[in-house]
């Protein structure tokens, strides 16, 4: 019995003798009591007494009759209490998400006073409504982001349950898992074209759809956002690029702005230009690579302009007495001759 709980005690007279003043106690160890007087007494009755100490105790039953005690019987009864405090919940993994087991674990349990072997029974709840999960832990499938979940635990040593404890969480948002990314040459030069591509995209444990970005960097600025960097045609303040370092970043991001990148990291370097389709001089100009995208072009001797359009230059014209005086100057292309007169030799 459970202290505090009120104790049946009933008998049954097999013969009984005449006469009246009867009385009947029920005593429970020291202190707890219960009486009952009849003019005649009844074939059978219950009396109830309280259970008021804890532990092992003697419960006596007595009959008297004027005074005198015909009956006496006794029988051991034992006061159990409860377990007792309230016990301390925690809900891992913290924070709470959709790709493990919510498991409840008991950081301070109830302590039975008797130290009897103390059994837990658990109720789950889900947005404040009883679900059917009575283990300790609710699996993970069940789980979605944005639930609370609230578990009340309660310890029982066998007759009676102690005070419930509980502990809360809520499911919080699962970051995506980063691309995987096909490894880019580790070189590349001016004139390429490189392309990020994708070998496994990222996954998302909530179903979220996911959103893919794409960021590349020369020198630590940003310079394409685009899977395609096409090196040639990218400037940086209106000047192409130049040798260095090409950073490409893959993000992938859910609608909770959750994100997961990868990296890659390659070397720009020098390499020819001139006479490629991104750069060319004209026919009679000489290119000379120096690094750059715009590579000088020098007009061949004889020819005039920016190297990239040249003319040829009309010595006869641009250059006074290029011949002799008793010459005549022709102009060729790209040059001159000078033819002496008759009756001259040169």
């Amino acid at each position: 019995m459970n202290v505090g709980d009120a104790l049946a005690v009933s008998y049954v007279v097999l013969t009984t003798p005449a006469g009246g003043g009867w009385i009947v106690t029920a005593t429970l160890g020291a202190d707890a009591t219960a009486t009952e007087s009849f003019d005649v007494l009844p074939a059978q009755d219950t009396l109830l007494v309280t259970v008021k100490q804890p532990g092992a105790q003697t419960l006596t039953l007595r009959i008297w009759q004027d005074g005198v005690l015909v009956a006496e019987k006794t029988v051991g009864v034992f006061g159990n209490q409860p377990p007792q405090g309230t016990p301390v919940l925690a809900l891992t993994p913290s924070p709470a998400t959709v790709q493990a087991d919510l498991l409840a674990n008991v950081l301070q349990a109830s302590v039975d006073p008797e130290g009897a072997q103390l059994n837990w029974t658990w109720q789950w709840l889900q947005d404040g409504q009883p679900t059917t999960f009575t283990a300790q832990s609710v699996p993970a499938q069940w789980l979605k982001k944005g639930q609370q979940w609230k578990v009340i635990a309660v310890a029982s040593d066998g007759y009676a349950a102690g005070p419930a404890g509980s502990a809360e969480a809520t499911i919080v948002n699962s970051p995506p898992t980063a691309a995987v990314l096909a490894d880019l040459p580790p070189t590349v030069g001016l004139t390429d074209t490189v392309t990020a591509t994708i070998l496994q995209a990222g996954t998302d444990a909530d179903g979220d759809p996911l959103t893919v970005t794409y960021a590349w960097k020369w020198q630590g600025q940003l310079v394409a956002t685009t899977p395609t960097l096409e090196i040639p045609t990218t400037l940086v303040n209106g000047a192409h690029l130049t040798a260095g370092t090409l950073e490409l970043t893959v993000a992938t991001a859910d609608n909770d702005g959750a994100t997961a990148s990868t990296q890659q990291v390659i070397t720009l370097q020098t390499s020819p230009v001139c006479g490629t389709v991104w750069w060319t001089c004209d026919a009679h100009a000489k290119c000379t690579d120096d690094g750059t995208l715009t590579p000088p072009c020098a007009c061949d001797s004889g020819w005039t302009g920016d190297g990239k359009v040249c003319k040829d230059i009309d010595e006869c014209v641009t250059t006074p007495n290029v011949c002799d005086s008793n010459a005549a100057c022709k102009n060729n292309v790209g040059s001159y001759t000078c033819t002496c007169a008759n009756g001259f030799l040169g």
